[in-house]
């Protein structure tokens, strides 16, 4: 299963990632109006997004370097994470000949 970025996720719902905290705002001060059209799905994002929720002992020295790291990038630290076992993973592949 690929991993999609946030990026990706945004496109896939056409919409920016300010659009979407906007939307979610609304929906969460039962601002938005729904019409026949619209069509809500219930469920997890995680489902959303092909993904699956993990959980792992980190132990604090890394977890503070990946507090730090997601801080000068901006993203989250679970992107971080995400990132990290990806590049790990990769780099269990045989080289190529």
């Amino acid at each position: 299963m690929a991993e999609m970025t946030e990026e990706e996720f945004n496109k896939r719902l056409g919409m920016t990632a300010e659009e979407l905290e906007a939307l979610c705002d609304a929906y969460e001060n039962d601002e938005v109006e729904f019409t026949e059209r619209d069509v809500v799905v219930y469920g997890s994002v995680l489902d959303y997004l092909e993904a699956q929720q993990r959980a792992m002992d980190v132990g604090e020295k890394d977890a503070e370097r990946v507090r730090e790291i997601a801080a000068e990038r901006g993203c989250s630290e679970s992107e971080i994470y995400r990132l990290a076992v990806h590049q790990y993973l990769e780099s269990l592949k045989p080289a190529c000949a």
